[in-house]
């Protein structure tokens, strides 16, 4: 995959391999100088400054396509969506990035009925047709911990610069608060082929196939703040996002072995945090890979994070 993500006939590379397999083909493309069609966000929550800097380095091009950060992106100045990680927000007067998840299916859920949910009821998501480890994750809200890790990094926040948002409705797609008082949002049917074809044809605008809104059958929006009791995922994601490369790559690969595990039902839906924090509390309480600043160290963290999730599923 590398060798095709970087082929010289290759201009465009749409990233879209889901979890950490997509690190290397993703890097390739951004070496080889290629305009960059970013879906797999772990790459960025496993590399971030060394895939930014590389991006530089390289004259590579990035724009992303989760629907999420694509609508983050059509909401910012041309400066900064042509200067990727290295933006600075308030220079151009934005205060707030709202990142906006829907809660996934379990949102209005009893917490303590959470321990018995099973595989089939955790991939059933209410507005987004995906995979079943991404539709795991949503239900765990991780899915919106990875997303705040790659915002963090494509936007170049501070802490205080990117927000969580629960919006059931899954209509605004995420918003940008300006310090006028001003909220841009971008709108939208909760199709990923709006964010592609804009991503592939950026900066024009081609038609994506998408029924436009119909703001007289929407109906009510709602916002929520996130229960971090009911979403410990969520939490534990944000936590490492600013604790530091080793923390987010740490709990990007203990995540997928408890994701996995509990798709083989080998661990229950609740235990899929619990797996997710055991690995990031050993990962940080240890000095040796504080500072991963090459690939050899970033892998090796994966790895040993991987080998741990694993140590931890057995035990159940």
């Amino acid at each position: 995959m590398c060798d095709v993500s970087s082929a010289s006939d290759v201009d465009m590379v749409m990233a879209a391999i889901v979890g950490a397999a997509g690190l290397l083909p993703t890097l390739a493309a951004v070496k080889a100088g290629k305009r960059v069609l970013l879906a797999n966000k772990e790459a960025l929550v496993m590399s971030g400054q060394l895939f930014i800097d590389a991006v530089r380095e390289h004259n590579a091009s990035l724009l992303p396509v989760d629907s999420e950060h694509n609508a983050i992106f059509q909401c910012l100045p041309t400066d900064i969506q042509t200067n990727l990680g290295h933006c600075q927000l308030a220079d151009s007067g934005i205060n707030h990035i709202l990142l906006t998840g829907s809660g996934g299916p379990f949102r209005y859920t009893d917490i303590a009925e959470l321990a018995s949910k099973t595989p089939a009821q955790a991939i059933a998501h209410p507005n987004w047709s995906m995979g079943p480890k991404i539709s795991v994750d949503s239900a765990t809200m991780m899915n919106k911990g990875l997303e705040f890790i790659e915002a963090r990094w494509l936007f170049n926040t501070s802490k205080d610069q990117l927000k969580v948002i629960i919006h059931p409705q899954s209509v605004i797609h995420s918003m940008v608060q300006y310090n006028d008082g001003s909220v841009l949002a971008q709108m939208g049917q909760p199709d990923m082929a709006t964010p592609i074809a804009y991503s592939m044809s950026y900066p024009d605008r081609i038609p994506a196939g998408v029924a436009p809104l119909d703001f007289t059958k929407v109906g009510e929006l709602t916002f929520l703040e996130p229960d971090y009791s009911r979403y410990p995922c969520l939490a534990l994601a944000m936590e490492a996002c600013f604790e530091g490369q080793h923390a987010t790559t740490a709990i990007n690969a203990a995540n997928e072995i408890a994701v996995e595990a509990f798709l083989s039902e080998k661990i229950r839906f609740t235990e899929i945090s619990s797996v997710n924090e055991r690995v990031m509390s050993k990962v940080c309480a240890s000095n040796e890979f504080k500072q991963l600043d090459n690939l050899e160290t970033i892998l090796e963290v994966d790895r040993m994070a991987r080998s741990y999730a694993q140590e931890i599923v057995r035990s159940y």
